[in-house]
């Protein structure tokens, strides 16, 4: 029995580690990151890491993390080495798509007073 609580027990704790909400807690938000965090990737030491703060300082924030080769000396191989580790959160406040919802617009209803047709119009309209 305590063979199988320990077997459950770590199961549990696998099958948590190796989920996605758990893989996306341990990944890089490109747009977050300070240069600290961004020198702890392949290829990108300090001098590269705040080349991507100032980029996107300057820029906004990356869209997907392909919008790195946009910062001088971080190509494709880079991304690729580090594709498991970066990801890219993308904030209400940061996103241009985000809308907020507005009230339809009713038009105004105006009465219009019609003069009723007389007898003389009648006639004039049927003669053309």
């Amino acid at each position: 029995m305590k063979y199988f609580k320990h077997l459950l027990v770590t199961l549990f704790i696998t099958a948590f580690y190796f989920s996605p909400a758990f893989a996306d807690s341990q990944k890089i938000d490109i747009n977050a990151a300070n240069v600290t965090l961004l020198s702890t990737l392949a290829g990108i030491g300090e001098k590269k890491a705040q080349a991507i703060v100032d980029y996107r300082s300057k820029n906004g924030p990356f869209k997907s993390i392909n919008g790195l080769e946009q910062v001088n000396g971080i190509g494709p191989k880079t991304i690729e080495k580090n594709k498991s580790l970066i990801m890219v959160k993308i904030m209400a406040s940061q996103s241009n798509q985000v809308t907020t919802p507005q009230a339809p617009v009713t038009p105004a209803v105006t009465e219009t007073a019609v003069a009723a047709p007389t007898p003389d119009s009648n006639e004039k309209a049927n003669k053309h």
